[in-house]
């Protein structure tokens, strides 16, 4: 795996992660991804390409394209992230 798709995958994993994080009123989980489609997303900058592969979101960077960036098509506030990652120590995870 390179760097650059490794990067990717990372930081689609973290806002998955961020935004699965989301607390409602009632303290439960809001999922804002259906594991399914990327329904309620929009690719940002660069070409990177995106697809939803065994319940995940998937990135795979573009040669020569600057950072792409997966984004909720709605905006969140006041939420708690929680994540578990694995990051190579040469890399920036982006959170």
């Amino acid at each position: 795996m390179t760097k650059t798709r490794f990067t990717i995958l990372t930081l689609t994993t973290a806002l998955i992660l961020s935004a699965t994080s989301l607390w409602a009123a009632e303290k439960e989980f809001a999922s804002i991804f259906d594991g399914k489609t990327l329904k309620g997303w929009t690719q940002r900058n660069g070409i990177a390409t995106y697809r939803v592969e065994d319940g995940a979101i998937v990135g795979r960077t573009a040669k020569s394209s600057p950072n792409s960036v997966l984004c909720s098509d709605k905006a969140y506030c006041d939420f708690d992230l929680i994540v578990e990652l694995k990051v190579d120590p040469g890399l920036n995870s982006g959170i």
